[in-house]
């Protein structure tokens, strides 16, 4: 016998296993659509095409903002046919065939009316037991009218549109063309990679990849080519307003067959399904199934479709590769006992929990602590970081001991031992990476949340303290006292007017805001930017004269170093095999010290060592398997749900119009892949008097079009630079000269460069410094301040008379920059080359370089903001000689991932 909650997990799982197209689930007209694919590039008129252009304009408008405008073409000329909303929408379902597929849910949310619960007349569980069909109308008439209902998004029809336009089915072969590079790569490198920058570096990807081309057989589930669409599938819950109870979950399909560059733009991310709220479903598979069987059931005969780059009709596998939640919302992919459990990881690795005497709740400490005696568990080492490639047989045998459980009191027993509380129903589909080998880390609410999360409550001290514990001894808790912790909150503030804007939100002041709504992004600029020089004993009066207020003892400043140095590294898209071996390093010894300095082998501190720590261990090894986690992180849904949310203008019924703004994105996108013309989401566009320079540059405005003369040591450092150039022999310099000035530049990297010309101009606290930058002096970084940007043309004679000759390009762009001193290098080798702490060179540090060698954008932060020298002005003088005391400066941390967002 079975348990019925394993009996029904089961059910779902092998309905999917057995799914096909000529099952009832799939309407009819959606199985003919998916069996008989339309052929060609789509044909539309003219009339019809603005209509649909009129519909995609005013995508949060209401009907009738649509009616007046089509009204006012009418009334402009009328022999042309504009046609009303609902006959555009329904054309637009009629071309795309993106129809929802509708199913019955409890009004509570606890489940929906799907596989092997279709049948039911009430919710089972026994706290809810709400009818599903309206009884009044069951009585009156014997109509069956469902009291709530929700949608699901198949995702066939979707596919099927992205490949009819020759555009976006060329898009598409991206995963071909990089895969035939690594396998070049790999035959060079006699089976390794040099760089990870995309998920079909991982091991995974490559060992499962069919470099000949040939299809899959129904037998070789992991296994895909270029051909097919490989997918990644996303869950997460939204609470929609704040102040009361409103749940509502979405997910999301991920084509990685896209270029990492168009791949996570709004155009082309699929909406799966819509979950209505207020209250969280209790079993979240019921809501899952309709959409994962219409992929089982695609899975196991293919899908067809029109490939207009081939001009044929294909056959397409389908792969799911990866399932993505948060730590609670991944059981549900996992099939886990969850991170309070003795098998905490969200990766179901060998790691066991240990727990406190008097406790319930497990957590994974690895260093055995000092008089334990619950378990002979011997201490964990790096080792355990590692996935074991025999860990799916490992796994499959595990699952059949719970599944094998006959009585509730086995089952527990079982669960505990094995981390396993259910199969999952990913396992269910045809073609997968498998379980466990589909689940990888989050590193969004790991690193921009969790951890941040810990750290905090341990330097505040508000995390829970034991009774045998006193926070008197815990010498990490330094910003325990709420007077320095407020000094130190406004510290955070005054930072923030020295954050160029591109880093996002400037963390606001901690002490006021950390329970107030603190954003990922202020978390991760706040730990991984901020933290090392805030908490960093700078101004100290030496050994031996104590601490100052505030600040960290060298051995847990040095560990928090270790945890920025190796999440810097692992937030990159691009991760080098040497940095990604430091990283792992890093990383791993921070765990390990994690318990050596904060825990000190107490058990009474054992709830310091939440999954989210052991979780840091497992993230450089999990990029030799998945490639960069930020691909695969959750931030693309975070902000699908966020684009979602903002569009919702019917809050009296918000979840079933959050159905209908998901569908609304669907029929968007599709006709926008259909007719890739109609996509106005298009490239940068430099605005007027703007200057397009070569390798992604771009000058942009203000430009003073009267020549202005430079300074004695401006011009020193032109002729200077123009000497090194060969532009001039030595001697020839001609004293000071005139230029046109512009005051900003847009870098390769799409970050906008300001300058101190027009920024000085303003007071600080009226705007975000953004004229630092990453400067590259043929192979050595500097970091500098622009003051302007400028042109010369060689090919025209100066003032004195002589002509500087270039053949190749007789105009330059040029910028004039204040460089910082070198970081001190005792306090880079005692960082782990985290905290660049400098000095302002003013017109000593002036040079002149070439546009192309600024790499990036920076932050350069004077560490005691409030320290101005004296007669400077009370305000924020924007001058950087104002301020007294060295600076810090760092880059943005994931600057390659930031490009590929959601927009």
């Amino acid at each position: 016998p079975i348990l019925p909650d394993l009996k029904l997990c089961i059910a779902y799982r092998d309905m999917l296993r057995s799914a096909t197209l000529d099952n009832d689930q799939i309407p009819t007209a959606l199985r003919r659509r998916l069996r008989n694919p339309p052929q060609g590039v789509l044909k539309i008129s003219r009339d019809m095409r603005l209509s649909i252009n009129l519909y995609l304009a005013q995508r949060n408008a209401s009907e009738t903002t649509y009616a007046e405008t089509r009204a006012a073409f009418i009334l402009d000329n009328p022999k042309r046919r504009i046609y009303t909303h609902a006959q555009v929408k329904a054309k637009i379902t009629e071309i795309t065939g993106i129809v929802p597929i509708v199913y019955d849910m409890c009004p509570n949310s606890c489940i929906a009316y799907t596989g092997p619960l279709a049948s039911l007349d009430r919710c089972p569980y026994k706290e809810c037991r709400e009818f599903r069909y309206d009884q009044q109308k069951l009585a009156s008439d014997g109509s069956r009218i469902a009291r709530r209902q929700f949608h699901t998004i198949p995702l066939g029809p979707q596919l099927q549109c992205l490949k009819r336009s020759a555009k976006r089915a060329e898009e598409l072969r991206y995963l071909e063309r990089r895969m035939a590079e690594i396998a070049e790569e790999l035959n060079i490198n006699h089976g390794d990679l040099n760089v990870f920058d995309d998920w079909c570096c991982g091991k995974d990807s490559t060992d499962n990849y069919n470099f000949d081309g040939h299809k899959a057989g129904a037998e070789e589930r992991k296994r895909f080519c270029g051909d097919d669409f490989v997918l990644l599938v996303s869950l997460d819950g939204a609470q929609l307003y704040m102040m009361k109870a409103s749940d509502c979950w979405i997910y999301i399909w991920v084509i990685l067959n896209y270029d990492p560059i168009v791949r996570y733009k709004r155009t082309h991310i699929l909406i799966g399904g819509v979950f209505p709220g207020p209250h969280k479903p209790k079993n979240v598979d019921s809501f899952l199934y309709p959409g994962l069987y219409h992929v089982s059931a695609l899975q196991h005969e293919g899908l067809r479709v029109w490939d207009s780059y081939l001009n044929k009709i294909c056959l397409s596998n389908l792969t799911v590769a990866f399932g993505t939640a948060d730590t609670p919302g991944a059981v549900y992919f996992s099939g886990g006992a969850g991170h309070t459990s003795m098998h905490p990881c969200r990766l179901l690795c060998e790691l066991r929990g240990r727990r406190k005497p008097d406790g319930k709740t497990y957590y994974p400490v690895h260093i055995r602590p000092d008089n334990y005696t619950l378990d002979t568990q011997p201490s964990y080492t790096t080792q355990h970081f590692i996935r074991p490639d025999n860990e799916e047989e490992r796994y499959r045998q595990r699952l059949h001991l719970v599944l094998s459980s006959r009585t509730k009191a086995e089952y527990a027993r079982n669960r505990k031992e094995t981390g396993i509380s259910r199969p999952s129903i990913l396992d269910g589909l045809r073609r997968s990476f498998g379980m466990p080998r589909g689940l990888t880390c989050d590193l969004m609410h790991l690193g921009s949340l969790n951890i941040p999360d810990l750290y905090i409550g341990l330097v505040r001290a508000s995390i829970e303290c034991d009774k045998t514990d006193d926070v008197k001894n815990w010498p990490f808790a330094v910003l325990k006292k709420p007077r320095v912790f407020k000094a130190h909150g406004g510290v955070v503030k005054a930072y923030g007017r020295f954050l160029p804007t591109d880093f996002h939100a400037a963390p606001r002041d901690i002490s006021e805001k950390v329970n107030s709504g603190y954003k990922a992004k202020e978390f991760t600029t706040y730990l991984y930017a901020y933290a090392p020089a805030l908490l960093y004993d700078y101004y100290g009066t030496g050994e031996g004269a104590g601490l100052s207020e505030g600040k960290l003892p060298s051995e847990f400043h040095q560990h928090l170093c270790r945890l920025v140095s190796g999440m810097r590294t692992v937030s990159n898209r691009t991760i080098s095999v040497t940095a990604l071996q430091d990283a792992a390093m890093q990383l791993t010894t921070f765990v390990e010290d994690f318990e050596k300095l904060f825990c000190e082998g107490r058990i009474d501190r054992m709830h310091f060592c939440r999954p989210s720590i052991h979780g840091i261990g497992h993230l450089a090894f999990e990029i030799v398997r998945v490639g960069p986690l930020g691909i695969l992180a959750q931030w693309t849904l975070e902000r699908v749900i966020g684009l979602l949310v903002g569009e919702l203008r019917q809050h009296s019924t918000p979840y079933a119009h959050l159905s209908q703004r998901g569908l609304h994105w669907c029929l968007r996108n599709a006709i926008k892949a259909l007719i890739p013309e109609l996509d106005n989401d298009t490239d940068y566009l430099p605005p007027k008097g703007a200057q397009t320079l070569s390798s992604g540059y771009v000058l942009l405005p203000a430009h003073l079009k009267i020549p202005t003369p430079m300074s004695e040591v401006e011009s020193r450092a032109f002729w200077d630079y123009a000497l090194s150039q060969n532009w001039i022999d030595v001697g020839e310099d001609e004293g000071v000269i005139a230029v046109e000035k512009w005051s900003r530049l847009r870098l390769h990297n799409g970050q906008v460069s300001r300058s101190a010309w027009k920024e000085c101009e303003k007071d600080l606290d009226k705007h975000r410094m953004a004229r630092n930058v990453k400067v590259d002096m043929g192979g050595q970084i500097r970091y500098g301040e622009v003051r302007y940007y400028f042109q010369v043309d060689l090919g025209k004679e100066s003032e004195a008379g002589t002509e500087i000759e270039d053949l190749d390009d007789p105009i330059r762009t040029l910028a004039m920059v204040c460089l910082f001193s070198e970081g001190d290098p005792r306090i880079l080798a005692d960082t782990f080359n985290v905290l660049y702490i400098c000095d302002y060179l003013s017109d000593a540090g002036l040079i002149v370089v070439d546009h192309t060698a600024l790499e990036s954008v920076v932050a350069a932060i004077p560490l005691n903001p409030f320290d101005r020298v004296l007669g400077s002005s009370p305000g924020w003088n924007n001058t950087l000689d104002s301020f007294r005391g060295p600076f810090f400066v760092f880059e943005k941390m994931g600057l390659e991932m930031d490009r590929l967002k959601t927009q």
